[in-house]
């Protein structure tokens, strides 16, 4: 497996179900941007902590 950051000891891991149509349009949206689909969803999920928390990166 590859990923976009390195591992380290403080990376947790989550599974998550995704329904089929919304995990096969991750697929296409990570190919396009040549990322994996767990770089979208940890840029997605910093986007939505940074939205509601005001925080800018």
């Amino acid at each position: 497996m590859t990923t976009d950051t390195p591992t380290t000891a403080n990376d947790v891991v989550i599974v998550v179900r995704l329904p089929h149509d919304l995990r096969d349009a991750l697929k296409a949206r990570a190919a396009v941007e040549d990322r994996s689909v767990a770089s979208l969803i940890r840029i997605a999920a910093r986007a939505y902590v940074d939205s509601e928390t005001g925080a800018a990166r």
